[in-house]
């Protein structure tokens, strides 16, 4: 089972990921942005009052956005450990 689930939104071009809680999104963030080159967004920007909620832009290619994912996933195997 993947750690990862889309949260139902009701319209927009930003998708909700609840992701595993090991540090804050900012954090998390922060860490996407140095070690992959990703920039995400941390729920608290949209008003999420708890952590393990990031924010994905809707708006790049089909290509641009599954190479987002594959940096997502890589950067949480290795926190993860796996």
């Amino acid at each position: 089972a993947s750690p990862f689930r889309v949260l139902a939104c009701q319209a927009g071009w930003t998708a909700l990921l609840e992701v595993p809680r090991l540090e804050s999104d900012e954090d998390l963030a922060l860490g996407l942005l140095r070690d992959e080159g990703l920039a995400v967004q941390p729920g608290y920007l949209f008003d999420l009052e708890r952590d393990g909620i990031l924010a994905l832009s809707l708006l790049p290619p089909p290509d641009v956005f599954a190479e987002g994912i594959a940096r997502l996933q890589r950067h949480f195997a290795r926190l993860l450990g796996a």
